[in-house]
């Protein structure tokens, strides 16, 4: 896609602690601690679910191997992926609202 930015962290949380009327160090911690309850639910197989925004979910990868050029086959092992799917209605919102 097309990216002219990224909202980090720290952003984030100066953006929120503006809106809510907090301070940021508070709206950091609050939006840390989100992040870290979501992992947690990952690594324990949950999927988390966010009504109006997506779900963060885990895909179980098999092990392959790759070729890379210069270095030959790589044996890459089994592995679990977090991944994330936006809802219908945040993917309306973004196509509403972004621009091309």
């Amino acid at each position: 896609g097309c990216v002219t930015g990224s909202l980090h962290r720290r952003a984030m949380a100066r953006r929120v602690a503006e809106r809510l009327g907090v301070d940021y160090v508070t709206a950091n911690r609050v939006i840390a601690e989100m992040f870290r309850a979501v992992a947690e639910e990952l690594a324990t197989g949950n999927d988390v679910v966010v009504d109006g925004f997506g779900t963060f979910e885990t895909r179980h990868m098999e092990p392959v191997v790759r070729r890379v050029p210069n270095v030959g086959d790589v044996a890459v092992g089994a592995r679990i992926k977090p991944v994330f799917r936006a809802s219908e209605s945040l993917k309306r919102d973004v196509n509403r609202n972004g621009s091309s």
